[in-house]
């Protein structure tokens, strides 16, 4: 049994206990570091070793590439499908022999040029003209396929004579039929030689040892698990070396090896081949030293430990000398915390898990009404109201789980019997036996939030305010709104846009307003509403302004707004005939002196246009007043219906003449809107046989004049729509008669 000496300080176990922290911390770090580094590297390489395997699949598509390209010049010569036809060896021999040569100068791995007959029969081998004939098909898996799909194939087969990667495209002649196949094989180390080139590795093939293949002859015995060495690149004869020494290292289930030789470091990738047939026989193995990379990791080691045993020396000096220091440090931070609990305004308290206190502070006593010591014989239950003792069970839950509760508001009975709110927060304390409470009188702020919900519901239910974002999409509406609007919800119209509901002046659409606003940052003015469930509209005093973030940036738009839509039906009772329900001559003298005051300084068309109906006074002779002013009225109709926009205007001028001002219409467009009206006021076929025009119906008679950038009177333009008008009536009436006039800017 060990014996503690009980004569050592306290002194020496603290710093026994600190250094030995230090020291275990410090090795922590020291091998997460290192740890992380290493991997850092060997996944740099590993990387960078991935990247060459892409290599190498580039490499083989180039070889495919290059040999279908040279096999289909071959298969499009006429003399060559004449001579594979006709199954003439020696004149197919005389055709392509320049052709071989050439090819195997370009390409010193080309080792095979093989013409194939359908029947699977060799015809003709360029690498070796005097064999032919044998049934080369029947062991040869990737021919079968070409034979028997008719389509180039490629891939790596380990043959008789040599391990090759083949490309083979099927031949037919100029009536489509297939007479067999060309052949092209190249040796399969070509992929070690560009790989060297290109990305300056070495590597070396590995091919399982099978009975009776040229590929070993001549070759030493070496072996790496059951595969036997074919190819390599110079640079790899060290490693070689080593890794025939050590047999047992290498494992083809991992794809990457770290290997040391001779006081060298590689990593080795393993790329995974299969011969065309399936069978597992190739491994292509490429390498990079990493000496240098491992080498440094090793000093990186050393100096990491040399670091930890200056630091635990340093941290034993500073212990020893610092631990008065400490205690003394912990000392004031104890008095500066009790200081902090006898001067805070929260109230702050300890109660274990039945709620009873075990401390309070005087802000707690202060907030209660409550002694320290009357406080200790009480509990956090008790000073909480009978409506708030349902809660009291679910947040101590929520606390004994781990849980930090904030913000969590409960009424209590202060001494003097009144009730006080207050903002408590609870959390568990490291023993798990005993709760820190805080709390915060709030009794004022929630007497204030209820006065202020009073206020907002007041003005909710009584002003109408609108929110939009910079978009003009609702945000907020109140509910005085959305009960004139007859809308249930606010998520009914939230994420709408603004222009569902307002329309605009007499004279601009609300986008021009709202442009406005945003350029002026503020718009007074009348505007026109309209709601999904009523018919008619209503009109508003409204002001547009900003609405500000706490980084002074505008967010939205403010839309204050007053109801004068009894205000506005007075005005426009004023402005309005009683009978056709249209503007009056008094309301056109106003409109048009406005317009024709702003085609000098806007670049618009404005149109004006006098409709007189046909022979009237025949009319109320035959039908009588009452059905005249019948006739009247649907006139009316048919031209409010037609003036839809903000910027048309339809007038009574007096009897049975109406007017239209417009605007932003040319010419050709002008003619087509009143041609439009003109066919409707004919489509409401109320019959007038004493209609001198071509219809028996009551028709009307249209004439404008539409004007640009010029300065005209309202006397000249009346009197040049009324000149056209009356060319329209001696023309034979129901028509539109028209001019144009305007000047080029300038």
């Amino acid at each position: 049994m060990i014996k503690i000496n009980s004569n050592i300080s306290t002194k020496n176990l603290f710093t026994i206990y600190l250094t030995t922290l230090v020291v275990i911390v410090e090795g922590i770090i020291g091998i997460l570091f290192y740890s992380e580094e290493k991997n850092r590297v060997i996944d740099a390489h590993h990387q960078y070793l991935h990247k060459i395997e892409l290599s190498y699949n580039e490499v083989l598509h180039k070889i495919d590439d290059f040999y279908f390209y040279k096999a289909k010049m071959f298969t499009l010569d006429s003399n060559i499908i004449s001579a594979m036809e006709s199954q003439n060896r020696e004149l197919l021999h005389s055709i392509t022999e320049k052709r071989w040569e050439l090819l195997k100068q370009e390409n010193l791995y080309l080792k095979v040029m093989h013409f194939h007959l359908p029947d699977g029969t060799s015809l003709l081998r360029m690498h070796r003209p005097n064999d032919y004939g044998d049934n080369i098909a029947e062991t040869r898996v990737l021919l079968q396929d070409v034979h028997k799909n008719r389509v180039p194939i490629y891939g790596i087969e380990v043959g008789k004579f040599y391990t090759v990667y083949r490309v083979v495209i099927p031949v037919f002649n100029n009536s489509k039929k297939y007479i067999g196949a060309l052949e092209f094989g190249i040796r399969a180390d070509i992929t070690l030689k560009q790989l060297k080139d290109i990305a300056g590795v070495d590597g070396f093939y590995l091919v399982k040892n099978i009975k009776n293949s040229n590929d070993f002859k001549n070759i030493d015995d070496f072996y790496l698990d059951e595969y036997k060495l074919l190819y390599s690149t110079d640079g790899a004869n060290p490693l070689l070396k080593a890794l025939k020494e050590d047999n047992n290292f290498f494992n083809f289930e991992n794809h990457n090896h770290l290997f040391k030789a001779n006081s060298k470091y590689y990593l080795l990738f393993n790329i995974d081949i299969r011969d065309y047939s399936g069978d597992d026989y190739i491994r292509h193995i490429i390498y990079k030293d990493v000496t240098v990379d491992i080498d440094r990791l090793n000093s990186l080691f050393i100096y990491m430990s040399v670091i930890i045993v200056l630091l635990t020396t340093i941290s034993i000096v500073l212990i020893r000398y610092g631990y008065r220091a400490l205690i003394e440090k912990i000392t004031d931070l104890g008095n500066e915390l009790q200081a902090i609990f006898d001067t805070t305004n929260e109230g702050i308290a300890l109660i274990d898990k039945k709620t009873n206190f075990l401390f309070t502070n005087s802000s707690y006593s202060t907030i209660t009404g409550y002694t320290s010591l009357e406080l200790l014989n009480t509990s956090c239950r008790e000073l909480t109201i009978p409506a708030h003792q349902s809660k009291i069970e679910a947040v101590m839950k929520r606390v004994l789980s781990g849980e930090r509760v904030k913000n969590h508001i409960r009424s209590c009975i202060a001494k003097n019997g009144k009730v006080i709110d207050v903002d408590m927060s609870l959390s568990l304390m490291p023993n798990r036996k005993q709760i820190l409470v805080s709390i915060l009188d709030i009794t004022e702020k929630v007497e204030q939030n209820r006065k202020l919900n009073e206020y907002v519901h007041i003005i909710d239910q009584n002003i109408i305010h609108i929110s939009i974002d910079l978009n003009g999409y609702i945000t907020t509406m109140t509910e005085a709104l959305l009960k004139l609007f007859s809308i249930n919800r606010l998520d009914d119209v939230k994420n709408r846009h603004i222009t569902d509901f307002l329309i605009g002046d007499n004279n601009r659409s609300f986008e021009d307003i709202f442009i406005q606003a945003k350029r002026d940052n503020k718009w007074c003015g009348d505007i026109k509403a309209k709601g999904r469930n009523f018919k008619g509209e209503y009109w508003f005093d409204t002001t547009i302004s900003p609405l500000y973030s706490r980084e002074n940036k505008i967010i939205g738009y403010s839309i204050i707004q007053h109801n004068i839509t009894d205000k506005k039906r007075i005005e426009d009772l004023s402005i309005r005939d009683p009978l056709t329900k249209l503007y009056n001559r008094r309301h056109y003298n106003s409109i048009i002196e406005r317009e024709l005051s702003q085609i000098n300084r806007v670049e618009r068309e404005l149109s004006f246009a006098i409709l007189d109906v046909d022979n009237f006074k025949q009319y109320n002779d035959t039908y009588g007043h009452q059905a005249g002013d019948y006739v009247l009225s649907k006139i009316g109709d048919v031209l409010i219906d037609s003036c839809n926009r903000s910027t048309d205007y339809p007038f009574r001028m007096g009897g049975e003449e109406f007017g239209l001002i417009f605007r932003d219409l040319n010419f050709k467009e002008s003619l087509n809107f009143l041609e439009k009206i003109r066919d409707s006021i004919e489509n409401l076929m109320i019959e007038h046989n004493g209609n001198e025009s071509n219809s028996n119906y009551v028709t009307a008679s249209f004439g404008f004049v539409t004007v640009k950038n010029i300065t005209i009177t309202e006397s000249e333009l009346y009197k040049e729509a009324d000149n056209n008008l009356y060319t329209a009536k001696d023309s034979g009436r129901n028509r539109v008669v028209g001019t144009q006039s305007f000047n080029l800017l300038p």
